[in-house]
C-alpha cells in the first residue's frame, strides 16, 4: 500500500508538528499542561535557550494484513539571530580629563554587552 502517515515520537515535548498525511514539518506549540493546544500565541524558539532539538519521526504505511513502520532521527538546529540589542554594562560613566591633554589621548573606556 504507498499511504503512509507520518508521526513524531514525543509530539508533545517539542515546539514542531507534522502533517500525518504530507510529512509537512511545521513549528507548532507544544502541547503541555500549562500550554495547551488551544492557545493561539506564537511559539518564540530562541537559540541560547535551546540550540537544538533531536526528535524521532516514525512513517508507517497502511499495509494489510501487517503494517510496517520505519523511524528516522531528525536534528532542526536554532539559528541564532540578533535579537538583543547591545546594553551599556553601567548606566552611567563619568571620566575627568585635564584641560590641557593631548589629542588622540585616551579618557576612558565604555562597555556594553550583547
Amino acid at each position: 500500500n504507498g499511504t503512509v502517515i507520518y508521526n513524531i515520537i514525543d509530539e508533545d515535548l517539542v515546539p514542531f508538528a507534522i502533517d500525518p498525511v504530507t510529512g509537512v514539518l511545521v513549528v507548532d506549540q507544544p502541547k503541555t499542561p500549562a500550554n495547551d493546544s488551544s492557545s493561539t500565541s506564537a511559539i518564540v524558539l530562541d537559540h541560547e535557550a535551546v540550540p537544538s532539538y533531536d526528535i524521532v519521526l516514525v512513517a508507517t504505511d497502511q499495509g494489510s494484513p501487517t503494517a510496517r513502520s520505519s523511524t528516522h532521527r531528525l536534528r532542526i538546529a536554532v539559528q541564532n539571530v540578533n535579537d538583543v540589542a547591545p546594553s551599556f554594562v553601567s548606566s552611567q560613566h563619568t571620566f575627568f580629563v585635564d584641560e590641557n591633554v593631548a589629542v588622540d589621548s585616551a579618557i576612558g573606556l565604555v562597555t556594553v554587552g550583547d
